[in-house]
């Protein structure tokens, strides 16, 4: 089974923060923030969710979502 690849819109103010929360859940998704604009407040982030554990990855942006701005977005959603 393949990574499944999920795309998160955040403020750039919580860019560190959510990273690092769903990195700190060994195994779940690795974060990248494809093409960054300095100009936006917002930022775009690319998540490789591991397959097996897409439920716990749904959850974990659940609860990110109730204290800070995140929106599932496509590809190629510009920041």
């Amino acid at each position: 089974m393949a990574e499944t690849d999920v795309f998160l819109k955040v403020n750039k103010e919580d860019l560190a923060f959510i990273t690092t929360i769903i990195e700190s859940f060994e195994g779940i998704a690795s974060v990248r923030t494809p093409n960054p604009d300095p100009k936006s407040k917002t930022q775009v982030l690319h998540c490789i969710v591991s397959p097996d554990l897409t439920d716990q990855f749904n959850m974990i942006v659940r609860d990110l979502s109730k204290d800070h701005s995140i929106k599932r977005v496509s590809p190629d959603e510009p920041a």
